[in-house]
């Protein structure tokens, strides 16, 4: 409602407070061992963006008069097991965290090009917790490792006298939120001089906000978006293969070279990167999804060293 001013080198708000950080570990065996931490860290800088990747038009914005700091308060419990003569290593993985002060924006903010950037972001609590299981063979001629992670990512906007709610105040799964992510890499020495590597990932889609229905205003199509990440976007998984071919067994060389064969996507997963919603011309209100790359990608490298 109004617009505030500040003099050069005048102060607009003061933040700072502690961030303890506790490790314990306890070793109740030769090879097993049980972890337990805590630590509290802030964050005085936030990332303003409403996309999950990268961009150039992402915007880093300071704590002031109206953003604080982003406060975490993260406990872990974990247990490893080694198998020495097996070399074997794994590892369980319990956490819990709870935010405050997390930026979220009003609906349908403009975040691009705007000086008064503050009325479109409100404020609010996250919580995030799961689970990490990790199973890793480190020698033989096969080896690699496995996981697989439960994670879960909310946040809460609650209507204050400065701020609206979204999603009625009720908390929402945010955009980090993906339940179910597996992971396995292989590696297999074929020879001495041939080594094949495996990597797959899935994990489940990212929330999105999906219309419910929509309606005609003087003459334009709007969709209405009766929640914030209503619904997800397609499951992701992926599978990359490589071989690489060393080019001599000779130990006394001056250059030592290798050649990899590499297939990324090997069976061509359309991974959706985005759904939105366009009307063409004369065309209704249509969803479209965004993949990057829906193809089998192959690839050629040869690595020296000397």
């Amino acid at each position: 409602i109004d617009t505030t001013s500040y003099a050069a080198g005048e102060v607009i708000a003061t933040y700072g407070g502690f961030e303890p950080r506790l490790g314990l570990r306890y070793q109740f065996s030769a090879n097993d061992a049980i972890k337990l931490s805590y630590n509290r860290t802030r964050q005085y800088i936030h990332l303003i963006s409403n996309t999950t990747a990268i961009t150039p038009l992402d915007i880093w914005k300071l704590s002031d008069f109206y953003l604080g700091p982003q406060i975490g308060d993260q406990i872990a419990l974990g247990l490893t097991r080694s198998i020495p003569d097996k070399a074997i290593e794994a590892s369980v993985e319990l956490y819990y965290k709870r935010i405050q002060d997390i930026v979220e924006y009003k609906p349908g903010a403009q975040l691009v090009i705007n000086p008064i950037l503050e009325t479109e972001l409100v404020r609010g609590t996250g919580t995030a917790y799961g689970a990490e299981i990790l199973l890793e063979k480190k020698q033989g001629r096969l080896n690699g490792w496995a996981s697989y992670t439960y994670s879960r990512s909310f946040s809460q906007v609650e209507e204050t006298e400065n701020q609206e709610a979204i999603n009625e105040g009720r908390r929402f799964a945010n955009d980090f939120d993906k339940p179910h992510d597996v992971t396995f890499a292989l590696n297999y020495q074929a020879s001495r001089r041939v080594n094949v590597a495996l990597n797959f990932n899935y994990s489940t889609g990212r929330p999105t906000s999906l219309p419910s229905s929509r309606y005609e205003f003087d003459g334009i199509t709007v969709a209405h978006f009766p929640e914030r990440n209503n619904a997800r976007i397609p499951d992701y998984h992926r599978l990359d293969l490589s071989v690489t071919l060393a080019s001599s067994l000779y130990r006394e060389k001056k250059v030592e070279a290798s050649w990899t064969l590499g297939i990324y996507n090997v069976y061509g997963r359309n991974n959706a990167y985005s759904v939105f919603f366009d009307r063409g011309q004369g065309q209704p209100l249509q969803a479209f999804q965004l993949a990057v790359i829906g193809t089998p990608l192959p690839s050629l490298t040869y690595n020296f060293k000397f």
